[in-house]
């Protein structure tokens, strides 16, 4: 019985591991997402927000979305949504290869949208996508 119970013990201890580090990503994705969706819709106005928005970028990523498509980014999304009055974590979706992190928002102009990030199994942000809720 004892051998049992401690048998028991030491599996349930190397779960609950498991499950925290996997939580600590989650969190890194969430946040990731939301500074994202304040760096893209002006909410920050550092002057190095390019840098620090795609450190998180995948490679290829990287290399396909450079400063002057990130000013346009912001420019069109401050156009056509004004300013975020409020930013909402919905789900996480966990695949094979990576997650999928949404968000919804409103904005002053287009009312409510839907924010999400791809990741990679490293983290790393392969996609995003913005558009309208309705």
């Amino acid at each position: 019985m004892k051998k049992f119970l401690l048998m028991t013990l030491m599996v349930l201890s190397v779960a609950s591991t498991c499950f925290a580090a996997d939580t600590k990503n989650i969190t890194k994705e969430i946040n990731t997402t939301e500074n994202f969706a304040q760096t893209v819709f002006n909410i920050t106005s550092e002057d190095d927000s390019y840098q620090k928005l795609t450190k998180n970028f995948n490679n290829n990523l990287k290399a396909n979305f450079s400063e002057q498509k990130f000013q346009s980014l912001k420019k069109t999304l401050g156009t056509r949504c004004g300013k975020l009055t409020n930013l909402n974590f919905k789900l996480i979706q966990r695949e094979s290869q990576g997650d999928i992190v949404l968000f919804t928002a409103n904005t002053q102009k287009a009312g409510q949208i839907l924010i999400n990030l791809y990741f990679d199994k490293e983290g790393k942000i392969l996609n995003y996508g913005i558009g309208s809720a309705k």
